[in-house]
């Protein structure tokens, strides 16, 4: 997004338009989501699936041309995709299992936060010259 918020904004639209659409009409063929809140979870779902995927997938690709972003990209989409997936697979949590997916996701993300930072304030993760994957 920093490099050109104009070009990566429309890409974005495209992809999670995309990525939603394939997701409801797989879900519409499955013969119990075929209510209007099954389309509603559907279709959040696989958006919120498809930011969390962009923003880890692009991260990890643009890390040596942003490295100050990757570490807040690559943790949150990771617990965005975790959240997407289990509501759209429905999967019911009880208070003590949702307080554990919250300390799995803390315990991953936060140490993976820290960990990126350091990487990033290395020298050998800004040798990119900010246009096109450090090439």
């Amino acid at each position: 997004m920093p490099i050109d918020p104009a070009r990566h904004s429309v890409i974005i639209v495209i992809g999670a338009v995309l990525f939603g659409l394939a997701s409801v009409l797989d879900d519409m063929a499955k013969a119990g989501n075929r209510t209007v809140a099954g389309l509603i979870r559907s279709v959040l779902s696989a958006l919120l699936l498809s930011v969390g995927i962009g923003m880890m997938s692009g991260g990890i690709q643009h890390f040596s041309d942003i490295p100050q972003y990757a570490p807040i990209l690559i943790p949150t989409g990771f617990a965005v995709s975790l959240i997407a997936s289990i509501i759209k697979n429905q999967i019911k949590l009880s208070v003590k299992r949702a307080y554990g997916v919250g300390l799995l996701i803390l315990a991953l993300a936060v140490p993976l936060k820290y960990s990126l930072d350091y990487l990033a304030s290395t020298p050998t993760a800004t040798q990119g010259d900010g246009h096109g994957h450090g090439h």
